[in-house]
C-alpha cells in the first residue's frame, strides 16, 4: 500500500510540474507575440529560428547519446561478452564511423525533400481544380451566349408576331 502512496504523490508532482511547465510556456508565447509585434519582427520567423536551433541542439544531443552507446558496447565487447555485442556493434547501426546516424543537413534536406514533394502535389491539385474550373466558365460562357442570342431574338419574334395583329386591327 505505501508503495501505491507513494506512485500517488509523484503522479502529483509529476502532474502539477507539467502543469506549471504548460502555463510558463504560455507565458512565455504571449511575450513572444509582444516581443516580436514591437520589433517589427514576425511570430514564425522567430519560431522558424528557434526551431533551427533546437533542431541543430537535438542533433548534438542525439551524436552524444550515440557516442555513449557506441562506448558501452566497445566496453561490452572488450569485458568479455563476446558475440552479442559484436552481432549488435555490426548490425544494429553503430559501426563507429557515424555513419549511420543522421546530420542535421542530412534532417533538414528530408525535411525539404518532403516539403518539395507536398509542394509538387499542391500544384498537381491546383491545377487539377483550375482546368475544371476553366471548364465551368467556358461552359457557362457557352450558356450566357445562347442565352443572350434567344433574348435578343425574342423582341424580334414578338414584333413579327404583333405586326399582323395591327394590320388586321387598323381600319381601312
Amino acid at each position: 500500500m505505501s508503495n501505491l502512496s507513494e506512485l500517488s504523490i509523484q503522479l502529483r508532482k509529476l502532474q502539477s510540474e507539467k502543469n506549471a511547465q504548460a502555463n510558463e510556456i504560455d507565458r512565455l508565447q504571449r511575450q513572444l507575440r509582444i516581443l516580436s509585434e514591437l520589433k517589427g519582427v514576425s511570430v514564425s520567423d522567430v519560431q522558424t529560428g528557434l526551431q533551427a536551433a533546437c533542431e541543430a541542439e537535438a542533433h548534438g544531443e542525439l551524436r552524444a547519446i550515440a557516442g555513449k552507446l557506441q562506448a558501452r558496447v566497445d566496453g561490452l565487447e572488450l569485458g568479455g561478452a563476446g558475440g552479442s555485442s559484436r552481432k549488435f556493434a555490426n548490425g544494429g547501426g553503430f559501426d563507429g564511423d557515424d555513419k549511420n546516424i543522421p546530420t542535421q543537413n542530412q534532417f533538414n534536406e528530408e525535411a525539404a525533400a518532403r516539403a518539395r514533394t507536398n509542394l509538387q502535389l499542391r500544384i498537381g491539385e491546383l491545377q487539377e481544380i483550375e482546368s475544371n474550373l476553366r471548364g465551368e466558365m467556358n461552359s457557362l460562357y457557352e450558356n450566357f451566349q445562347a442565352l443572350t442570342e434567344r433574348y435578343t431574338s425574342l423582341p424580334d419574334i414578338a414584333l413579327r408576331d404583333t405586326i399582323p395583329l395591327l394590320n388586321i386591327a387598323a381600319p381601312n
